[in-house]
């Protein structure tokens, strides 16, 4: 064992050899243990048990202990410095602001300034990172404590806040409010940092270490959602604001006017389509253009400078930032004339000729290319990445947008009655697959959009081998879709690199596991989606991936035609105008280390406090067995897990950088498991005597089922303080948006339901395949009597010389009327909404009528009605009336004739059959010059609001507008009128 030791001599495996002998010593007890010579120095952490010695766990008692007895006290006693050291140590301790920047925003807040937007006031503290002021916005919940003394000293802070801006200040008042507490001198603290790790070690033994080091803002910084988000994600309104809206947005300027050479555009077009060939052995260029060609190959068939596959169009937006600054800064005729220390002059001239932050990131990462390039191919010395470039010195804004379990319910549900049903049901579900693989999953977009159907992984076997296994064993039955379901299946989603779609990192090729990850509705959609394309090959091979449509002749479905329409959805169910498909990365990230947190930490039934107002939020959050099961092995596991779980999923190197612009629900972990844990509050009583107001003793006005009932009283205790009780009354919720259209009615929701509901029908019939029909909210017996009316309507003919046509060229069923192509369905709003009023009174039996006779005259290339004298002048009587009660102008309608032989004659019988007397008629020629024309015909044209109508819109929009008004309120109140 000496001479096994003496090998390994300093070098740190000799440590480990105490563990190897320990364990051969089973097998042979007569070995001996090696010794450990080596001290391995490690760096100290908040859990290191050196903190823990007898000193600093006595002096962490006793400053607990004082503050607890100056709590006690009467706040009348104290001086004003004292009583505002008292709400420092409590916010650090019972409110978990755990460092200087922290306090120092708390002391800038005013209690008015408090929110109500879920079930608990929060404030929003500005705090700064890495130097950059106001670059973390925190979502703060303060505990009570915090927040009675936070109204009881409001006037102290206003006048103090120069002395506690002053060195030292606020020490010295936590000083005072300790002496009060009669703390031991010896444990005075002598700093803040002090007090801090003091608290800390108290904290530590109670609490998970991630909630310590969020509180104590070390080792990374978590965003919280933004404030308008948090607003939407409540249902509340949010107010207006300008200027963070513009600070999010990215294009706000655009690129300065530069000389862009001609070289350069043609460089950079070549690099976008790949038509540059790699370069093996460079000569020294004479010149920049030279230069920068063979850098661009270089970079496009090699790698980064951290070492990953580049994009052609990240190349290509590298060598042109770096190509324009370099030919419009650069005065020599080579960059290799130029020393170092000039051209590191030369790269800070470039960053700061860029008008925005992220132009200068894009550069600077540019840069840092180039240089690495003149590094290694002309043995440049390097540079400094964070110093010179600046890179990693700002951080960058965190769009911390995010919807919940509620939202993306009804986002699911608006895609399968939005437009894009009605195009092709096909097309609603590949969108439905995207928003479950990016809410779910956190794909980025181009990562779900070209999936491949083999990177699908089903646990089912091929048909030929199905087969053979029924005939060997025809006995047994075959198991239910909900046994199926019950026994959770393996089912796991390959996302890696192919020909057609690259990954952003390495560390993006991951394995998921659906069967987890997923809702059993959303993996039967997914399993039904990979069935049909199998189907599909089987039967006609044409594309490998799983998001194709065959008839639209694409390999797979568009991105132009899938993002606008998810769009739209999220836009409006969320009521938030700018978000967008990435923004379900965040929420993937979010809610599911939320719930895995919550799970770990024993608070999922504790959320409700924040939640509660969301039954399909909290339905999620508390079916926690099956993540359990699969992520949480025993309740002692890991708390940093959670973290490295959320992290794999997303295809993170660090679970860091997920931490950083991804997950946002720290401060809703803090609240559950910190300020508003009841385990660590005083009495009631205490706090209703800092805040000077009364203890509740009625019942609950309110029910809050599954909150405790201490949690119940303080809320109670808190609505009494008058600061707090104002802003609580000034809360204002907005109803959550439906998945209705934003620019339509109650009337037009319930006309594009009924379409995207005939569109599935048709879809169903056409293509033999079953389709989900639980989204429907109708009753079977008027689904049947709508599809039964629809039928009758398609096999009209679409002219009277033509043959009933119920199929189009493509042999695809037609049940739903067209809507019309120019101002879409704006024009029919309106008219909608007062149509289905006047068919729900008392006149719906005359409006009926109209209806019926619309649908029998109309044609679907015309919409002129024809009536004839004698027998349907009682009917044109009624469609006149109609007309004025759907409100339609009389300058909008036109009332012609045919007759040719007598046209005065015909012209005054129409006006005294339809009593006008004045009533202007225009002539046009007959279709049939032999037979007696002594019919008229009646216009209508439906004006788009707010605007003239061009003459393309008055002959084609106002007749389809009109056409699909009539035909979609007689699907709906044919049999029901």
């Amino acid at each position: 064992m000496q001479n096994l030791e003496n090998q390994l001599e300093s070098s740190t495996l000799r440590n480990t050899l105490l563990d190897v002998t320990r364990r051969a010593q089973r097998f042979n007890p007569s070995l001996p243990l090696a010794r450990i010579a080596i001290e391995t120095p490690r760096r100290p952490n908040p859990i290191n048990p050196d903190l823990y010695n007898p000193e600093n766990l006595s002096a962490s008692q006793d400053l607990v202990d004082s503050m607890r007895r100056a709590i006690r006290r009467d706040l009348d006693e104290l001086t004003p410095h004292a009583r505002i050291g008292l709400l420092l140590l409590s916010a650090a301790y019972y409110g978990a602001l755990m460092d200087i920047p922290q306090l120092n925003a708390l002391t800038q807040l005013d209690p008015g300034q408090v929110i109500w937007i879920s079930g608990i006031p929060e404030f929003r503290l500005q705090l700064s990172i890495r130097g950059q002021p106001e670059a973390e916005n925190r979502q703060w919940f303060p505990d009570p404590i915090t927040l009675s003394l936070l109204s009881r000293c409001a006037a102290d802070l206003a006048e103090s806040r120069s002395y506690l801006d002053r060195k030292g200040g606020k020490l010295r008042c936590i000083q005072a409010a300790l002496a009060k507490g009669e703390i031991c001198p010896d444990n005075q603290p002598a700093s803040l940092e002090r007090v801090f790790e003091l608290l800390r070690i108290e904290r530590q033994t109670q609490l998970p270490q991630l909630s310590i080091n969020y509180a104590t803002r070390s080792n990374f910084v978590s965003h919280s959602v933004l404030s308008d988000s948090w607003q939407h994600l409540n249902r509340n309104a949010p107010v207006p604001s300008g200027e963070e809206k513009q600070k999010r947005k990215k294009h706000r300027f655009r690129r300065p006017r530069q000389n862009v050479p001609e070289w350069l555009t043609v460089l950079c077009r070549k690099v976008r389509k790949r038509q540059i060939s790699p370069v093996e052995n460079i000569p020294p260029p004479q010149t920049l253009e030279a230069l920068i060609n063979g850098w661009a190959a270089l970079l496009l068939h090699g790698r980064s400078f951290y070492g990953n596959m580049l994009q052609p169009k990240t190349v290509a937006n590298y060598v042109r930032d770096v190509g324009v600054g370099l030919d419009n800064l650069l005065c020599a005729d080579s960059i290799l004339e130029v020393s170092p220390d000039a051209l590191e002059e030369l790269y800070e001239l470039m960053l700061e000729a860029q008008p925005t932050s992220s132009m200068r990131r894009n550069l600077a990462k540019g840069l840092l290319e180039f240089h690495g390039h003149l590094q290694k191919t002309f043995a440049y010395p390097p540079i400094s990445p964070y110093s010179t470039l600046g890179i990693g010195k700002t951080p960058q804004f965190v769009d911390a947008q995010i919807l919940n379990e509620d939202q993306y319910r009804l986002v699911l549900r608006d895609l399968a009655t939005g437009p894009l049903s009605q195009r092709s049901p096909r097309l609603a579900i590949v969108a439905q697959a995207m928003m479950i693989f990016g809410f779910r999953l956190g794909l980025r977009r181009n990562e779900a959009l070209k999936l491949l159907r083999r990177d699908l992984q089903l646990p089912s076997l091929p048909d030929a081998r199905a087969a053979a296994v029924r005939r060997r064993h025809q006995n047994l039955k075959r198991l239910s879709p909900e046994r199926l379901t019950v026994l959770e299946r393996p089912i796991n989603l390959l996302i890696r690199p192919h020909a057609q779609r690259a990954l952003k990192t390495r560390n993006s090729t991951r394995m998921l596991q659906l069967h987890v990850l997923l809702e059993p509705d959303e993996l039967q959609l997914i399993e039904r989606l990979a069935q049909l394309r199998d189907d599909e090959e089987l039967k006609s091979p044409y594309s490998e991936f799983l998001f194709c449509i065959p008839e639209f002749q694409t390999r797979w479905v568009s991105e132009s035609t899938l993002m606008p329409a998810i769009h739209d959805a999220l836009r409006r169910v969320t009521g938030c105008s700018d978000m967008h498909y990435h923004h379900l990365r965040h929420s993937a990230a979010t809610w599911l280390t939320f719930k895995l947190a919550a799970s770990a930490f024993g608070i999922s039934q504790e959320a409700g406090l924040l939640f509660g107002e969301h039954p399909q939020t909290m339905k999620w959050l508390l079916d926690t067995e099956r993540f359990n099961r699969a992520f949480l092995h025993s309740p002692e596991s890991a708390t940093r897990r959670v973290i490295h779980i959320t992290s794999a999923v997303l295809g993170h190197a660090s679970p860091k950088t997920s931490l950083l612009y991804y997950i946002h629900c720290m401060p809703w972990l803090s609240a559950l498991c910190w300020q508003w844990n009841p385990e660590f509050w005083p009495p009631g009583h205490v706090i209703a005597k800092i805040a000077q107001v009364s203890l509740p003793n009625k019942p609950d006005d309110l029910p809050a089922p599954g909150l405790p009932a201490e949690i119940r009283h303080m809320r109670r205790i808190i609505g009494r303080m008058r600061v707090y009780r104002r802003s609580n009354q000034g809360k204002i919720k907005r109803p959550l948006i439906s998945h209705q259209r934003s620019d339509g009615g109650w009337a037009l929701t319930r006309m594009n339901e009924i379409s995207s509901m005939l569109s599935y029908e048709a879809y169903a019939e056409a293509s033999g395949q079953s389709v989900n029909m639980d989204w429907v909210e109708f009753t079977e017996a008027d689904r049947s009597a709508m599809l039964e009316r629809a039928r009758y309507i398609s096999h009209l003919g679409k002219h009277r010389l033509q043959s009933p046509a119920i199929s189009d060229s493509d042999n695809r069923i037609e049940l739903v009327p067209r809507p019309p192509k120019h101002g879409g369905l704006a024009g029919v709003v309106a008219y909608a909404d007062q149509l289905y009023r006047l068919l729900s009174s008392r006149h719906k039996a005359k409006a009926g009528r109209v209806l019926d006779d619309f649908v029998e005259r109309c044609w679907a290339s015309e919409t002129t009605m024809r009536f004839y004298p004698g027998r349907d002048d009682q009917s044109a009587r009624e469609y006149l009336w109609l007309l004025s009660e759907l409100g339609v102008p009389w300058a909008d309608i036109e009332f012609i004739i045919y007759d040719e032989r007598t046209p005065r004659q015909t012209k005054s019988r129409w006006r005294t059959v339809l009593g006008k007397p004045r009533l202007r008629i225009i002539e046009q020629v007959p279709e049939n010059r032999s037979s007696q024309n002594s019919h008229i015909g009646i216009r209508v044209m439906l004006r788009l609001p707010g605007a003239k109508p061009t003459a393309q819109e008055q002959n084609h929009h106002s007749g389809a507008a009109l056409r699909y008004l009539m035909l979609m309120a007689s699907i709906d109140w044919h049999f029901r009128a």
